[in-house]
């Protein structure tokens, strides 16, 4: 009997083979995880620069156009970011989950892409950087404000961008020309769509030198210079308008101009650091950190900023002054020596690091993995947990503000911007405190003075308001038109026609787009039988806006006073094309189609079916939109319910304490109870 051979045995055992989706699974839900506490979060700061001030431009198809096409529609000429509120407003309407969550998934992706690259860079950790960058808690400023989806929409298509490069130059595979050439125009045009979401991304350009020379020890003109060229070259423009853009917005306070150069400089020496601080320790995390004042031994900074340099260069530790060069070249453009908005608050902010923080993820976690496991997942578990606490505080408007009161030294411009939350709450009382206090800290602050006269106003303070606003135009005389704007809403509330014409025009002077000054300036002239004057308002109105359903109306209500009906119903249809749901245009055009004497004009089922969604709009509290009702169930020739209609109007006038309303109603209601409709006088 032969003997069996004995079956070869391994040495060791087969290594587990991880499917190689699941390390980006696990980004993905880690980040989701972190930030869950936001996810059901209100508008805050500038969000309603966003979601309400643009809210006529989120509005149908030629809002998405305008959007596209009208740079200062926008806050900021950001269009893609723009498209992507625009979608948002089709599908949820105000509902602020989806957008949260659509930037938590956008920053969840644009980590696993940032793992990715480092992969196919052959980055020790790879893994664990991205990992960082996903759960770290500076970026919970870009994730959970929903304005800052302008910062992870750039982010994500720079990442996308640097992996088409990759593929195009060769930087990790060699692929048939055919290949490269349509990763190279791939490239291109999401280069593009990263400009368009912000301007951060013209830094690109520069991330793909400093990568190329890391990897082949020297610059690589032809191979990657040349490929960058069509990337500057598209870059120039976006840069030009969105600085014009950014210049036009700053309203008051102060600005970078005022600031010598040598303090820029001394502020780039500091400004690496303090980010690299947070970074590394990333404790008393601040919405608004302070402003502090600059100071001769703070030139340390910039010091020790060259000598870490000099030191790289020297001992040639490539890999070590490719990261820094990265993280100073993504953060240059805010170290203070272009003109950000942002700045005249604060020098520094953590949305402000968002792109920067790579490069120091990739540095820290080269070093971790160098150490027991234990320790890179401990400090993940503690990331994870600041970002979930620091995600939490986006999730109510007085939680986050609060904060950022506590947080800062100098608080004057959050308890100001806490205040205007509060007022866009109706809580005035609460509001004016905030203002007050801003003031304490800032005495000059401009906008506070503005907003505690709105606060004033409300609480029935006029003449206190008007004090503070005249010593906002004194202190600002050139920049003050919001000043005059308000200052005539208040004279309008006092009954002071004549004071409020002279400061609304006022506030067109200085600026003679102020959209809003134009069309209250055009109502009270019609409150004041100037019909001319008022027309010329609201066609300067739909110069700046087109298809603005408010300044149609206006027109439309203009001709219907001077007896044109034809051309009022023109206007108010206009209008419902633009805003289907505007319940004053809905009400005016179902009364014109209701009771005009023009046969040809009118028509009683479409009457009927506008004075229906106005009344529904206006849940049944607008004795005059039932009104309205009352004529066009007549006009369709249901006499029993119009009558009932008319009754609900009348009761609800008296309510109200509009006995003439009431008087006219009870009119038409005799009319009615004798089978004969409404009719208007030719």
């Amino acid at each position: 009997m032969s003997r069996r051979n004995p079956k070869p045995q391994s040495a060791l055992p087969a290594p587990r083979v991880w499917p190689r989706w699941l390390p980006g699974v696990a980004l993905m839900a880690m980040t989701v995880i972190v930030y869950l506490p936001c996810l059901n979060g209100p508008l805050l700061w500038d969000d309603k620069d966003w979601f309400g001030a643009m809210d006529w431009n989120l509005r149908g198809w030629q809002g998405l156009w305008r959007l596209w096409t009208v740079p200062e529609s926008l806050q900021q000429y950001y269009p893609v970011t723009a498209m992507s509120f625009w979608i948002d407003h089709q599908l949820w309407g105000k509902w602020t989950l989806p957008p949260h969550l659509e930037n938590v998934l956008i920053h969840g992706a644009s980590a696993v892409l940032f793992w990715m690259l480092l992969k196919r860079l052959q980055i020790r950790g790879a893994w664990l950087a991205a990992a960082f960058f996903a759960v770290h808690p500076v970026m919970v400023e870009s994730v959970a404000w929903m304005t800052e989806r302008k910062n992870v929409l750039c982010t994500f298509f720079a990442l996308a961008t640097l992996l088409a490069h990759g593929k195009a130059a060769g930087w990790w595979e060699s692929k048939a020309g055919h290949v490269k050439l349509f990763a190279e125009l791939f490239a291109v045009m999401l280069v593009v769509m990263a400009l368009l979401s912000k301007v951060s991304a013209a830094v690109l350009p520069g991330v793909v030198m400093v990568i190329g020379w890391w990897r082949c020890g020297t610059l690589r003109w032809r191979a990657d210079g040349m490929r960058v060229l069509p990337w500057i070259v598209v870059s120039i423009p976006i840069i030009w308008l969105t600085s014009l853009m950014e210049q036009a917005q700053v309203v008051g306070g102060d600005w970078l101009p005022s600031l010598p150069f040598a303090d820029r400089l001394l502020l780039a020496g500091q400004l690496p650091w303090f980010y690299v601080s947070k970074l590394l320790w990333p404790a008393h995390l601040c919405v608004l950190y302070e402003k502090w004042p600059l100071a001769a031994w703070q030139w340390a900074g910039f010091g020790m900023l060259m000598v870490t340099l000099a030191v790289l260069v020297w001992r040639r530790w490539h890999g070590s002054l490719a990261l820094v060069l990265l993280f100073l070249g993504t953060l240059f453009p805010l170290l203070g020596f272009f003109e950000v908005n942002g700045m005249k608050y604060a020098w520094a902010a953590d949305r402000w690091a968002y792109l920067p923080a790579m490069a120091v993820c990739v540095g820290a976690a080269f070093w971790l993995v160098r150490l027991p496991r234990g320790v890179s997942a401990a400090l993940l578990i503690a990331c994870g947990l600041l970002t979930w606490r620091q995600a939490g505080l986006y999730a109510s408007v007085d939680g986050f503000w609060q904060a950022a009161v506590a947080g800062s030294a100098s608080p004057w411009k959050a308890h100001n911007d806490y205040g205007s939350q509060l007022m866009d709450e109706k809580r005035h009382a609460e509001a004016r405190v905030q203002f007050e206090a801003a003031l304490k800290s800032y005495p000059e602050y401009v906008a506070a003075m503005v907003n505690l006269a709105g606060a004033l106003q409300d609480l029935g303070y006029n003449n206190q308001a008007i004090e503070w606003l005249d010593r906002a135009i004194t202190l600002h005389p050139q920049k003050c038109a919001v000043a005059h704007y308000n200052k005539a809403m208040v004279f309008e509330a006092m009954n002071r026609a004549e004071d409020a014409e002279a400061s609304f025009k006022a506030a067109i002077a200085q600026n003679p787009d102020f959209f809003a000054a134009h069309n209250d300036l055009g109502n009270l002239l019609i409150l004041t039988g100037r019909h001319d004057e008022a027309r010329e308002c609201f066609l300067k109105l739909l110069e700046l806006r087109p298809d603005d359903a408010k300044g149609l109306t206006s027109l439309g209500n203009i001709h219907f006073l001077r007896g044109e009906t034809s051309r009022a119903l023109d206007y108010f249809m206009k209008a419902l094309q633009s805003d289907p749901d505007m319940t004053s245009t809905l009400a005016n055009t179902a009364w014109i189609l209701a009771t005009t004497a023009d046969d040809t004009l009118r028509d009683a089922p479409k009457a009927l079916h506008h004075a229906k969604r106005a009344a529904e709009l206006s849940k049944r509290g607008d004795p005059s939109i039932l009104q309205v009702l009352a004529g066009a169930q007549a006009a369709a020739g249901d006499f029993d319910q119009a009558v009932a209609t008319a009754i609900e109007a009348v009761k609800l006038a008296r309510a109200k304490g509009n006995e003439g309303l009431a008087n006219s109603i009870e009119a038409m209601q005799r009319q009615f109870e004798q089978k004969q409709p409404y009719r208007q006088a030719r």
